[in-house]
């Protein structure tokens, strides 16, 4: 049994993404963007919004 990756034509893929098959750096970086937006729409919602949750 073939790996998937070995069946797909790299001919169009820039170098670094041939050399970094697996970015965990960059991987860490959209986890650590989706907390801080997470956490900056909840304090926008507690500034604006909390005085009508009464």
């Amino acid at each position: 049994m073939t790996k998937y990756v070995e069946n797909q034509n790299h001919d169009d893929l820039p170098s670094e993404a041939l050399e970094e098959e697996r970015d965990q750096s960059a991987g860490k970086t959209v986890q650590w963007t989706v907390i801080i937006a997470v956490a900056v729409l909840l304090i926008i919602f507690l500034l604006f919004f909390a005085k009508y949750m009464k």
